[in-house]
């Protein structure tokens, strides 16, 4: 197995697991305290993280694999649609909470 092989794996062994943890941590923590908003805040990019790392860690062992499942377009368009997510979503969140004069 290669190096970028064995830290693919890594990302969906040890890397997805520790998010869902954390993710579902602080949602547990955000409905108990509703009026801590930046738990919430958290909470909410915790889970954009958590779905960017699923993303790219599926396409690293896709891209690893002999016959890959999706093709070479397909995982072009989901990285980058992941990117485009994670740049806008909690930015536009931000704005929305501290944004304001």
């Amino acid at each position: 197995m290669t190096v970028p092989t064995m830290l693919a794996v890594l990302v969906l062994v040890v890397g997805v697991p520790l998010n869902v943890y954390v993710t579902a941590h602080l949602w547990r923590l955000s409905l108990v305290s509703p009026r801590i908003k930046v738990l919430r805040e958290r909470a909410i990019v915790s889970t954009f993280v958590l779905i960017i790392v699923l993303l790219f860690g599926l396409v690293f062992v896709n891209n690893d694999m002999p016959s890959p499942v999706l093709p070479f377009d397909e995982t072009k368009l989901f990285t980058r649609l992941a990117m485009l997510t994670l740049a806008i979503v909690p930015a536009l969140y931000w704005l929305r909470i501290y944004g304001r004069p």
